[in-house]
């Protein structure tokens, strides 16, 4: 189940309140249990995705990256007089 699917799932719960035709503590439980869901899937993308970048080699992936690129870099540096208060 996506988070498309679970948005739209929620959207529907919150119609069917609209509409009148549900019990309002039907629909706050259907809505709470979306919502729970929604939360679990997100801890669980963000765990997996976690566990994926503590495993990745940065300087590797980079160096993979930018092998065979030519890479430029421009600068200014400007110094300026301090403007003085007291004068």
């Amino acid at each position: 189940m996506g988070l498309g699917t679970l948005s739209a799932t929620e959207g529907a719960v919150r119609g069917v309140l609209r509409e009148g035709k549900v019990p309002q503590q039907i629909i706050g439980a259907a809505v709470g249990s979306v919502q729970k869901a929604q939360k679990e899937f997100l801890n669980l993308l963000a765990k997996e995705i976690g566990d994926y970048l503590r495993h990745v080699n940065v300087a590797e992936e980079t160096k993979k990256v930018l092998d065979g690129m030519e890479v430029t870099l421009t600068a200014t540096v400007r110094f300026d007089r301090k403007k003085d208060k007291g004068r």
